[in-house]
């Protein structure tokens, strides 16, 4: 009960002005800052343009990942770790990272197992790298491919 109580007394002062939230607020706080102390603070660090030059333009979604491009560069260098894209949250990169590796309803990184993902965190999410090993085949195959030729060859 105490803590519904907290939640409608900290909903009450957002909604009063009395506490501020959001990215508005961020800004606005910020602003702020820098008028009464500066760069003293954060420094005058890089601008926007010049951050983006440096590091290049960041994907904000995972939409903005064209995984078709993504799947042939990989296979043009196998072997090789390549950046796929970042996402926003953690869960949304281990999901890419998943269906990359099972190719579950990603028919570009087909067959399974073809490709391997990793995620790493990252200041704004997580970020997603793969690298194309190729399609590999196990004991169980090659029995099967056996057993498949002997059925065959009985005829």
């Amino acid at each position: 009960m105490k803590g519904a109580l907290e939640d409608e007394r900290v909903l009450g002062q957002i909604e009063r002005g009395e506490v501020l939230a959001g990215p508005e607020a961020a800004r606005r706080i910020a602003a702020r800052h820098q008028e009464a102390y500066g760069n003293a603070v954060w420094g005058s660090g890089p601008s926007n343009q010049e951050q983006e030059q440096a590091v290049g333009p960041r994907a904000r979604n995972r939409r903005n990942v064209n995984h078709h491009e993504v799947a042939a560069e990989l296979r043009s260098r196998p072997g090789e770790w390549l950046l796929v894209g970042e996402w926003p949250s953690r869960a949304g990169a281990e999901s890419a990272t998943l269906r990359i590796r099972t190719a579950y309803q990603a028919r570009m990184y087909e067959p399974a197992g073809a490709f391997e993902a990793r995620t790493e965190l990252t200041e704004m999410g997580a970020k997603v790298e793969a690298r194309y090993v190729g399609h590999r085949t196990s004991a169980d195959d090659a029995a099967w491919a056996d057993a498949l030729s002997a059925v065959g060859g009985v005829q």
